[in-house]
């Protein structure tokens, strides 16, 4: 974190830098920090931050005070994956139907690389808020999140 911060006080300095102190900041319970370097630095993040990431940044920070704010801000995150891991579902479905030759062998490797990358998108997004309603002891609302999404992780390894 503070060689994180030190470069953020360079004049010029890496573009990862301000996403990954945020993200630091959150992943060691330091949300005050994240949400002060977010609102300092709010027009170089709005540059250097691709606003998918800096929309879950600022859901993230909301958790900690205003969760029920944060609830519909990961809500509307989450219905952007949806669609696209379906789709990469389908492809790999596509793929191991009519797999017989190695050309489409490749093409199950492809679409289940995609449909990997876009569930790491998308996982971070589904623990949040199924940690929101955790923290509030409402577990079933969390299982229910959970559940809903099993799904469209069931070919992922990690899940």
């Amino acid at each position: 974190i503070e060689r994180l911060k030190f470069l953020l006080a360079q004049d010029s300095f890496p573009p990862e830098v301000l996403g990954n102190l945020i993200t630091q900041y959150l992943s060691h319970g330091k949300d005050d920090l994240a949400s002060e370097t977010l609102e300092a630095n709010k027009q170089l993040a709005r540059e250097i931050i691709s606003p998918e990431l800096l929309s879950y940044l600022e859901a993230a920070i909301l958790t900690s005070t205003y969760p029920d704010e944060a609830i519909p801000l990961l809500e509307k995150i989450a219905s952007k994956h949806v669609p696209k891991l379906k789709e990469q579902m389908n492809k790999i479905t596509d793929a191991v139907t009519v797999s017989s030759q190695e050309k489409e062998s490749s093409m199950i490797l492809s679409a289940t690389k995609e449909y990997d990358a876009l569930l790491d998108q998308y996982t971070p997004i589904l623990m949040l808020q199924a940690k929101i309603f955790w923290d509030k002891k409402e577990y079933s609302a969390a299982e229910q999140i959970l559940e809903k999404s099993a799904e469209l992780c069931k070919y992922h390894e990690k899940w």
